[in-house]
């Protein structure tokens, strides 16, 4: 059986990769984009079961996004990001359902534990607290170390 597919439009690259390590860790093939123009080519290639978009970026914003996943008639589950605060991010999400496209979910700036949830497929209230925070811990300390270690890899370039 195929793995499940996720997409990842950031224009923050630690951020991207943080969301693709953790959708890895739960056995996901994930790619992560900083660019709408690499992730609509990257798309149509990997035909994604889920993509994460970030609400807020240069070229095009999260909002154009999901109108044109809409105009293409994206069957894939959307999962929406940013720091922009709750009322924001359920504004997104109405607008993107009356696009009829499907919601997965979305998150704030931090998102380790809903992201997790979300991709798990696990509601938060069966997954006990002690075991999710152990496991959210242990994928900090991984993705810290990942992290410092690619900061260590750039500045060395």
């Amino acid at each position: 059986m195929a793995n499940r597919r996720i997409l990842i439009l950031d224009d923050e690259a630690a951020v991207g990769q943080t969301i693709q390590w953790i959708a890895e860790s739960l056995g996901f093939d994930a790619e992560f984009v900083t660019h709408s123009g690499e992730f609509f080519d990257r798309l149509e290639d990997m035909c994604p079961d889920i993509v994460t978009i970030d609400l807020v970026m240069p070229e095009l914003d999260g909002v154009e996004v999901m109108r044109l996943l809409a105009e293409r008639k994206s069957r894939a589950s959307i999962i929406i990001s940013s720091g922009m605060g709750t009322r924001v991010l359920d504004a997104a999400q109405r607008s993107a359902l009356e696009h009829g496209l499907s919601i997965a979910g979305s998150f704030p700036s931090r998102f380790q534990r809903r992201l997790y949830v979300h991709l798990s497929g696990k509601k938060a209230s069966t997954v006990s607290g002690f075991r999710q925070r152990r496991n959210l811990r242990a994928m900090n300390l991984k993705l810290r170390s990942r992290t410092c270690e690619a900061r260590s890899i750039a500045t060395n370039s």
